[in-house]
């Protein structure tokens, strides 16, 4: 193993070196670089302290100089937080405020949202009304506004330093908001809290009042926990500070000699504009650039640092294609296997430690890692930051919480916080999470769960005092009633949860999983970059709340630069090997390589990654594939198992083999050989089936059964051959009308309303406004006398919710009922040549029953060619040898003309056709040719309107009107090959002639269709193979 010596010093390799010294005379930093590797070897590190961006990169840097033993005692390393945290400690004294976290910093902001949306509480209006209002928030909004304060506050931007401002320049309103926001955020923080931002921003006070202090400047502070013996402060890994940081590191560098190692070409901005504005600063505070310090000279990083994303000119390219290796995969799934693939084979000559793994959206891939590393047997570790209600158990613990507590009870913040920890008590929740098969759980999951837990209870502590002091400023009257709802506590910590983020960090050894910005303070002998897909990185910058202005903006890092900077320093990282991949597809979006791989390839020369052929088998998963693959290519019912030498022993038993040639055998068949049809839907036809099949040639259908087997044949099969019966559960709509008895009880009131005005010829009363008035009355009266026959029938005794569902119908002096709408609509129409004449007219057995037309209606099932059709047509609209169909909808979606010609939607096509038979059969007018020239759907919802299904484009404005033009009148342009409504009508029966063929054949298929239309309700999919099924077509074509 190479001495920590020499591996300590690959923190400096090709790094520039600013510093400055503390002493008058001034000390020699030419040799920096080697006297610190000195002390490394002489184990003498009282004199130096070294300090890292994040926890990750000090514990990086402890295994690198302790060489994996033991750590060394006096090595003393820490991170700038850290550093700035113990400052704040020791000068804050007794007057210390409490840090809040990010969830608190949040829930603060929410609360003066009105103040972002221009909404201006009154002093008499207090928090609570403002949260009966309903008004919620975008979490978006609240996050970004979150995000500007902690940055205006770490770049020194005060609420009076931006006020100034306004005075300068002309400031955008957003700014001016902000301003108001980031104002009235300070008072809420008042003299008890300090966030983040605002210790960093109180320590460089302290200091700077420090060294304002001519009798004090000379000597070092007692507040900085820095021993005496240390005399130089050395800065690792970091390429980026905030302006309150950079000055933080400057009055240090007063009282103690100061490092800063990085990365920089000051010829290659496009790359470096942000570690400019750094190195400009630290310059013109008295830091000097080292030009003879011994950091040795790296040729690819230097390479790499003159010419990534500089513009394209004529020069050689340089050739690392021995070291840098692109991979296109198919998928996130098969991307993150190949990784791990990568990650085996080089474990065999390489630590794992010394492996590192990164994603662009890292988030996305981690479920992925977590799930199929460990079954290629690599231990790994993370260090990521993560949504605290990912976790189970904290969302398990909310809702217990939510369903323990009466929401209207009335406790004191106090009092809340010992209810609620009484609730979730954790010597009794937490074994939760072993009281299921513990195999199942594995230690790193069992960690993260146990993390998120006792940060959730932090939340509920955080939050509850934040109740006790600072809660509802808009009202200071409402602060005194200590006693607030507990919906109120809940509703904060929902807010807070939302914020809310745990530190993953996962102890022992394995292969590094990180996140992208942390790649600058690590480095690996073989790195894997993946993600890298075009849209995803670079990112695209998030949505901007707020313009600050163009003096804020210019200090502001652009988002770009900061993605390029990332970019580079993960090509920087590895010694020996890097892997660079990108999915090719994301579910059904096809995506391409990332630009920054483009301007890669505009320097440098790199390899496609190749795989072997014969591709190791590291997981049973991996055998799985290969086997079933092999056997795809042969004979799988043969048995042969001549390619299975690599088989794993004792791992796959000869029945789980029979079992996989089984189901190749299956799917190759229904892909390409089709020697098991009845894998595909078809009924093997013995004797005694096709005798059941041959009594379906005298059955007759509804229109809805022949729509279902054309949406699926399956579905289709097991509701009306199986007979399955539909296990709804325990689902029920929470209303006193559902939706199928609300549509039911319309019909009925509006078969009752036409039918009596038919009987006494008064129809055409309802094309009179003078007579509209007194049909809207009588409408409504036999609507209440079928409400009033409802409620009795089902027991309900009137109260609010029945007073709620009968004025959507009815309507009351405030509001006009669906009933009354449908009513003017009817009106409207009034100069077409069609006038409503024939309801509920029903062909088939229903047609005895009660509430149908006795006029046109049959009871026995209409002959349309070779088959016989049921059903029940809602309205009929008679003009002078045509008619026009309706049709009434509770619902919204109206099905389009696309659907019909796919074979999806046959009721108004096949209503049209049976109706002109019916009136041609009628026997006061026989033989009397009819035309159907539309069909159209009355929306009964409570903004009613009429749509069109399907419409002759001759009787436009005759017989239906239309708000504006539609593809569903034909002929269209959408449609060139439909020149009538008649060859549409034609198309649909064909349709159901063939379904009917079908059906009678014992052919029950899965769905071509789209399956997010076709499945996404059905009460079988839990039955059926379709998930198997690769879109094969999209309906709407």
């Amino acid at each position: 193993m190479k001495s920590g010596s020499l591996l300590f010093r690959r923190f400096f390799v090709g790094k520039k070196l600013l510093a400055r010294s503390s002493s008058v005379v001034g000390k020699s930093f030419d040799n920096l670089t080697l006297e610190l590797e000195a002390s490394i070897n002489s184990r003498n590190m009282e004199s130096f302290l070294i300090i890292m961006p994040n926890f990750e990169s000090v514990r990086f840097l402890k295994r690198i100089i302790s060489g994996q033993q033991q750590a060394i005692g006096s090595l003393q390393i820490q991170t700038l937080e850290d550093l700035i945290g113990q400052i704040w400690d020791v000068g804050s004294g007794a007057h210390q405020k409490k840090k809040i976290s990010i969830s608190s910093q949040t829930l603060l902001v929410h609360r003066l949202f009105p103040i972002i949306e221009g909404i201006r509480l009154s002093k008499t209006q207090s928090q609570q009304d403002y949260h009966a209002s309903g008004i919620k928030p975008p979490l978006t909004m609240i996050n970004q506004t979150v995000d500007k304060i902690n940055w205006l506050k770490s770049n020194g931007w005060t609420p009076e330093a931006l006020k100034q401002l306004v005075s300068q320049e002309a400031i955008p309103k957003d700014l001016a908001n902000l301003i108001t926001v980031y104002q009235s955020y300070q008072r809420e923080l008042g003299e008890h809290w300090i966030d983040k931002a605002g210790t960093h921003a109180s320590v460089l006070k302290m200091l700077q009042e420090r060294s304002e202090d001519k009798l004090m400047a000379s000597n070092r502070p007692s507040f900085l926990p820095v021993e005496q013996s240390v005399d130089l402060v050395v800065f690792l890994g970091f390429h980026n500070f905030s302006l309150v940081d950079l000055q933080i590191i400057c009055v240090l560098a007063q009282y103690i000699d100061t490092a800063i190692y990085f990365d920089f070409c000051p010829e290659n901005e496009t790359l470096f504009a942000g570690v400019k504005k750094n190195y400009d600063y630290l310059i013109k505070n008295d830091f000097q650039l080292i030009g003879k310090a011994d950091t040795q000279v790296a040729h690819i990083q230097s390479y790499l640092s003159h010419y990534l994303f500089q513009p394209q000119k004529d020069r050689q390219k340089f050739n690392l294609r021995h070291r840098i290796h692109l991979s296109a995969v198919p998928n996130k799934i098969e991307e993150v296997e190949l990784v791990a693939q990568l990650v085996k084979r080089h474990s065999k000559s390489v630590d794992l430690g010394r492996i590192g793994v990164s994603f662009c959206q890292l988030d996305d891939y981690l479920p992925l890692i977590e799930e199929i590393f460990p079954s290629y047997g690599i231990a790994f570790r993370t260090c990521v930051t993560s949504p605290i209600l990912k976790s189970k158990l904290v969302r398990q613990a909310m809702s217990k919480l939510k369903d323990s507590l009466d929401y209207s009870d009335l406790l004191t913040p106090s009092q809340f916080l010992e209810t609620a920890l009484q609730i979730i008590d954790t010597k009794n929740f937490l074994p939760m999470l072993t009281s299921c098969n513990t195999q199942k759980i594995s230690e790193r999951t069992i960690y993260h769960e146990i993390s998120a837990f006792r940060q959730f209870l932090n939340i509920i502590k955080e939050t509850t005092l934040v109740n006790m002091a600072q809660i509802d400023k808009f009202d200071q009257s409402f602060v005194e009633q200590t006693h607030r709802p507990n919906v109120s506590y809940l509703n904060c910590l929902d807010i807070a949860l939302q914020a809310g983020k745990i530190e993953i960090k996962n102890q022992g050894n394995g292969v590094l999983v990180f996140p992208l910005e942390r790649a600058g303070a690590l480095w690996f002998d073989i790195m894997i970059l993946g993600g890298l897909a075009e849209n995803e990185f670079p990112s695209s910058c998030p949505l901007n709340f707020f313009d600050l202005g163009q003096k804020v903006r210019d200090g502001q890092m652009d988002h770009l630069y900061e993605e390029r900077l990332m970019f580079f320093n993960a090509l920087s990282l590895p010694s020996q090997r890097l892997y660079l991949t990108y999915p090719t597809n994301d579910h059904s979006a096809e995506l391409g390589k990332s630009s920054f791989i483009d301007h890669l390839e505009n320097i440098v020369d790199i390899s496609g990654l190749e795989m072997e052929n014969d591709k190791p088998i590291f997981t049973t998963e991996s055998f799985l594939r290969h086997y079933g693959i092999n056997q795809y290519h042969q004979d799988p019912k043969s048995g042969n198992h001549s390619q299975t030498l690599f088989l794993p022993s004792n791992q796959i038993d000869e029945q789980q083999l029979k079992l996989i040639n089984h189901t190749v055998w299956v799917e190759k068949s229904r892909l390409e050989t089709g020697t098991a049809p009845e894998y595909k839907g078809q009924i093997d036809m013995d004797k005694v089936t096709e005798r059941h099949f041959l009594k379906l040639k005298n059955k007759s259908y509804s229109v809805s059964q022949l729509e279902q087997y054309g949406r699926c044949p399956f579905q289709y099969f097991a509701h009306h051959v199986l007979n399955l019966a539909i296990n709804q559960g325990d689902i029920t709509e929470n209303r006193y009308l559902p939706s199928l008895q609300k549509g039911n009880l319309l019909h009925k009131i509006l078969f009752d309303f036409y039918s009596e005005r038919k009987d006494s010829d008064r129809l055409d009363e309802l094309r009179s406004e003078g007579y509209l008035r007194v049909a809207q009355l009588d409408l409504s009266k036999t609507a209440q006398k079928h409400l009033d026959l409802y409620s009795k029938e089902h027991q309900i005794k009137p109260d609010l919710f029945w007073e709620i569902e009968t004025e959507e119908i009815v309507g009351s002096a405030h509001r006009t009922g669906l009933l009354e709408q449908f009513l003017k609509l009817d009106f409207d129409q009034k100069n077409l040549a069609v006038k409503p004449r024939y309801f509920e007219v029903a062909f088939g057995s229903i047609a005895t029953q009660k509430g149908k037309d006795r006029e046109l209606g049959q009871s026995e099932p209409l002959q349309l060619g070779p088959i016989k059709v049921t059903g029940k047509i809602d309205r009929i609209e008679i003009g002078d040898g045509f008619f026009v169909i309706a049709d009434y909808k509770t619902g919204y979606y109206v099905p389009t003309i696309s659907e019909i010609l796919a074979g999806l939607s046959l009721q108004l096509p096949i209503y049209i056709r049976v109706t002109e038979q019916l009136l041609t059969n009628q026997i006061e007018k026989p033989n009397k040719r009819w035309k159907g020239v539309a069909g159209v759907y009355y929306l009964l919802r409570n903004q009613g309107q009429i749509k069109l299904g399907c419409g002759d484009k001759n009787y436009l404005d005759q017989a239906y009107s239309v708000g504006r033009r539609t593809a569903q009148i034909i002929p269209n342009s959408r449609q060139k090959h439909l020149e009538s409504l008649n060859q549409l009508v034609d198309i649909a029966l064909q349709h159901a002639y063939r379904y009917a063929e079908k059906i009678e054949q014992g052919h029950f298929p899965l769905t071509s269709h789209d399956k997010k239309k076709v499945c996404r309700f059905c009460n079988f999919k839990q039955i059926c193979r379709v998930g198997t099924i690769s879109e094969t077509g999209n309906t709407e074509g």
